[in-house]
């Protein structure tokens, strides 16, 4: 039987290769394991719409950090800064990043998002945190509910190529960001409620963006009286 002989340079290219392969999957779960530690310190979550192929067992045994399942990671405003987004945007399969977990959403539409006295805690997010999300390469929906970006921060958005979903929610920008807005071509839904942004920035956004949904900043409530309150105006 004839014996397989392998060249010395096969051997160091094999070896080599599998070196870079476990060196990635280390540096993954590095970023994975530093993400985890900012979630427990935030009180954040992750999660999947997927169902995983990877053993519940395996997972628990190796580490969660090993394997990628943190596509769809909540935040709560309260506590993130702009630290631990950049530790956030760092996760390899990030796809959805959301500041507003922790936010009441039932009260959308009751609650007047433009006046900051209606939350206890100063924003701590800042346009450097803006900045640390490009690293955020595969990252398609993105909520920041009361930060401190300003108009000229927002400008770091338009590097992320693959941004789909944009909710920027009780936050001070106003027209003055739109030219940065109308550069993220990719957008399919932009929500500005609560912001400074005028009706007529709404309207120029849904003229230079027609393929994507501008939800304008009024509340549909307060934009839009119900039936019984203009039967009471009428009254009057």
């Amino acid at each position: 039987m004839k014996r397989i002989r392998f060249s010395l340079k096969f051997i160091l290219a094999l070896v080599f290769c599998l070196a870079s392969v476990c060196a990635y999957f280390a540096h993954s779960a590095a970023k994975r394991r530093d993400a985890i530690r900012a979630l427990q310190e935030i009180g954040g979550f992750s999660y999947q719409h997927e169902s995983s192929v990877i053993p519940e067992w395996l997972r628990e045994t190796v580490g969660p950090e090993y394997f990628p399942g943190m596509e769809n990671i909540g935040a709560t405003y309260q506590k993130t800064t702009d630290a631990h987004l950049a530790v956030l945007a760092r996760v390899p399969e990030l796809k959805s990043l959301s500041t507003n977990h922790a936010w009441m959403g039932s009260q959308v539409g009751t609650m007047d998002l433009t006046d900051s006295s209606n939350f206890d805690d100063a924003p701590l997010i800042t346009d450097a945190g803006l900045a640390e999300l490009e690293a955020a390469s595969h990252l398609e929906s993105l909520t920041l509910f009361h930060t401190a970006i300003t108009d000229e921060g927002v400008s770091r958005l338009r590097y992320m190529r693959n941004l789909r979903n944009l909710a920027i929610v009780s936050n001070k920008i106003t027209d003055h960001a739109i030219p940065e807005l109308i550069k993220i071509n990719t957008l399919q839904y932009f929500s500005a409620v609560g912001t400074s942004i005028s009706d007529e920035g709404v309207d120029k956004i849904r003229e230079a963006l027609p393929k994507c949904k501008v939800i304008g900043r009024v509340n549909k409530e307060k934009a839009e009286p119900s039936d019984a309150t203009e039967r009471r105006s009428r009254a009057i």
